[in-house]
């Protein structure tokens, strides 16, 4: 929806839209992800209060902060401030800005050696096999899903 540069809904200025569902006159250039709609989530909740208490609202301005793209394991691609790299040093940087936006210290240890541990063990490959004794699979009440016979309509 079209939302003005405060990020109300025209028409409804009590409704303030943000996130996917905003594109806002002041800031068409706006990409939707997350970071942004948090932004804008702040400042809807500011301009709510402002309007509540009839003081002046902020618009919003979209700034760009920079990019940064995890491309798999050890390949990213940062810009930032002017600053443009890829590789290795980027994942590198990608996997430390993440680390440090997950809300508490516990979690951040987590995810940390999560990430130490898949560079020790490798990913476990899967192997799919029809499982056996599996009353759906094999005869029983689903035979019918699995296996379709031909009939011969004798009327016609």
């Amino acid at each position: 929806s079209m939302v003005n540069e405060f990020l109300q809904l025209e028409g409804c200025p009590e409704v303030f839209i943000v996130g996917d569902s905003a594109a806002a006159e002041s800031a068409l250039q706006a990409p939707q992800i997350a970071p942004v709609a948090m932004e804008q989530g702040r400042l809807a909740a500011r301009n709510l209060l402002a309007l509540r208490a009839g003081r002046a609202m902020e618009p919003y301005r979209y700034q760009e902060q920079g990019m940064l793209v995890s491309l798999g394991m050890n390949h990213a691609v940062v810009s930032l401030m002017g600053l443009k790299f890829r590789g290795y040093l980027a994942w590198l940087f990608w996997n430390a800005v993440h680390l440090v936006k997950l809300v508490g210290l516990k979690r951040q240890l987590q995810v940390a050696l999560d990430w130490s541990l898949a560079t020790v063990f490798p990913r476990d490959s899967t192997i799919v096999r029809r499982p056996r004794n599996c009353p759906y699979c094999q005869g029983g009440a689903g035979e019918s899903l699995t296996r379709v016979e031909p009939t011969i309509d004798s009327d016609g």
